[in-house]
């Protein structure tokens, strides 16, 4: 289903899977056939398999993130 809706939405730059079912389970991605069903949709597996997965487990990344910009932004002043 991750392939499919990478396909649709051409999700090309990379798929970051967040939230707490996703940190909670990072450690089962990595010897999981997660990967390989993800690139199996020919005649698609090329551009799939070339497109990064990353699970976020940091517990509050839009804040991160906003304080990052925030940060910039006074910096630029």
């Amino acid at each position: 289903i991750t392939g499919d809706y990478c396909l649709l939405v051409r999700a090309l730059g990379g798929v970051f899977i967040a939230g707490g079912v996703g940190a909670a389970m990072a450690p089962l991605f990595a010897g999981s056939p997660f990967r390989t069903a993800f690139a199996e949709h020919p005649p698609y597996h090329e551009h799939l398999a070339a497109i990064d997965v990353q699970v976020v487990v940091h517990p509050t990344p839009g804040l991160a993130g906003a304080a990052a910009v925030g940060r910039r932004l006074l910096a630029a002043l």
